[in-house]
């Protein structure tokens, strides 16, 4: 085995060991750190002036929580770099320092990976933004992004699509909308512009993590054995399907669904599509007995995220 061979499963090792420890369920890490940690100017005072060109309050803030550099010292590496080439190997993964994992260079938008730390740096217009987020698998799936109107408030969003989970039926996707279009500021007062205040909706983060409650709310499993044979009745929305399963053995917890295991998302124009893999429990298997796949749409408004329009297919 080669030198370089080794230090590439070193390193799929360890990412596979941080993908494990935070899918279990979606969005485990706090995906607002960087807004959280700022300490806002009192209400009703004028806003704070800006502060070193090309970063935020938050960045500022941050200091070290980028990992063995602060977030302006991350921030100037990335402006003096001036790299737009989103990377494509393991290869270009190691030898940049913060390499660049996602991009829409015609929006001027930019999304890099840190390697010392959970997390990435949203450049976007000169300025950076830090959130805690999963982005990198052994199986080396990018992030997908997307700006459009998704909610249909007549303001863009930038949506996030990052590959968090693998392994053995394991392959799990985690939806972002980043509200980019908001002002740092608001006036507390509507009638007097000199009173500023923050923006709580200033690049803020949402995050799709309460799916399977929707989906346990909208989806019904039930099996009956017909002689030999063991069938499942799945109910989806207001559809109804009826199949034989390949193992005959009665041992389904109906009660229990899985749909976590296997999930993905896709942006089409304004609209955001799913695929979630439906699995049942069996009192003689460890994992999921995978019998089917539900598709629905995901409809993003006033912050949270709703699923439309489910199908089942066997």
């Amino acid at each position: 085995m080669s030198k370089k061979y080794g230090k590439h499963n070193s390193l799929k090792l360890v990412l596979l060991l941080f993908a494990m420890a935070f899918t279990m369920s979606a969005c485990s890490v706090d995906n607002n750190y960087a807004l959280d940690k700022t300490q806002p100017p009192a209400a009703h005072t004028p806003a704070a002036k800006s502060t070193a060109p090309g970063t935020t309050a938050e960045e500022e803030s941050l200091d070290t929580q980028a990992g063995s550099m602060s977030m302006e010292e991350a921030v100037q590496i990335i402006r003096e770099a001036g790299n737009t080439e989103v990377i494509k190997t393991w290869e270009q993964y190691e030898s940049a320092k913060i390499p660049l994992i996602a991009a829409l260079p015609e929006r001027n938008l930019y999304l890099y990976g840190l390697k010392d730390k959970v997390g990435v740096i949203l450049y976007y217009n000169g300025a950076g933004h830090f959130y805690e987020w999963n982005y990198l698998t052994p199986r080396f799936i990018l992030p997908g992004l997307k700006i459009t109107d998704f909610d249909g408030d007549g303001k863009e969003e930038l949506g996030v699509i990052l590959y968090v989970g693998s392994g053995t039926g394991l392959s799990v996707e985690e939806l972002h909308m980043v509200k980019i279009s908001e002002t740092e500021v608001v006036s507390d007062n509507p009638k007097d512009k000199n009173y500023l205040v923050p923006n709580k909706e200033y690049f803020k983060d949402y995050c799709y993590s309460d799916y399977s409650e929707q989906l346990k709310e909208q989806v019904k499993l039930k099996t009956h054995v017909e002689g030999a044979a063991l069938w499942a009745d799945v109910t989806a929305g207001q559809k109804a399907s009826s199949f034989e399963l390949e193992n005959p053995t009665d041992d389904i917890d109906n009660e229990n669904i899985v749909f976590g295991n296997i999930v993905r998302f896709e942006f089409k124009d304004k609209k955001i599509t799913a695929q979630f893999a439906l699995g049942a429990i069996r009192k003689s298997y460890a994992s999921p007995d995978f019998i089917g796949e539900l598709n629905t749409e995901v409809v993003f408004k006033a912050g949270n995220f709703k699923l439309e329009n489910i199908t089942f297919q066997q």
